[in-house]
């Protein structure tokens, strides 16, 4: 759960305020994201220091915002915590993201092999996905991959921090599907109700 908390406090445009009198946080952002927070806040997760840790420890090296024609937004910081990485966190639609996955985080938080672009792939996308878009709700999957730095430098240099498509395509390839959410209809009117994790 943990891991899962950390990748929506990446890749997400969402920030958090308190009121004066509760001290209560509240999300601000678009719609998704929001209710992202909502549902950590829910879970009693501490996403406020999941964002203080992402500022102190951590320096973001590449962002790529959402686009309509994509449907992803993609970020990659790297770990200044004593790990020599940088952590890819996508976020976006499953049909665009799970044939780009290689492996799949279990509910114990162990990788295991996942053929997004084969067979699994289309039996995940066609017993979950559909299923949950068949209900009335909208479907979203998170992913990740990690990348020694010394292997992200010259990407970035090689791709002008990935500014076009085809470069793009390097930083979102052989992903780990992290978890897939689905969110009622009237999530634009609501951003505290999100249904669901798988």
């Amino acid at each position: 759960m943990t891991f899962i908390a950390e990748c929506i406090a990446f890749n997400t445009d969402a920030y958090l305020t308190t009121s004066d009198e509760k001290f209560e946080y509240s999300p601000h952002g678009g719609p998704v994201d929001k209710a992202l927070l909502w549902w950590l806040l829910r879970e009693r997760l501490p996403v406020e220091q999941l964002f203080i840790k992402r500022e102190r420890e951590c320096r973001r090296v590449a962002f790529v915002p959402f686009s309509a024609d994509r449907r992803r937004m993609t970020v990659a910081y790297e770990l200044q915590d004593g790990e020599t990485k940088v952590r890819v966190v996508v976020k976006g639609a499953p049909e665009d993201l799970i044939p780009l996955c290689v492996s799949q985080k279990t509910s114990q938080n162990e990788r295991i092999e996942f053929e997004g672009h084969g067979r699994e792939g289309k039996e995940y996308l066609e017993k979950v996905v559909s299923h949950m878009a068949s209900d009335g709700y909208s479907p979203i999957c998170i992913c990740y991959k990690d990348i020694s730095v010394e292997d992200f430098q010259p990407l970035a240099e090689q791709y002008f921090n990935f500014e076009s498509d085809e470069s793009r395509a390097h930083l979102e390839s052989n992903l780990c599907l992290v978890a897939t959410f689905s969110f009622s209809d009237s999530l634009r009117e609501d951003a505290k109700e999100i249904v669901g994790k798988l």
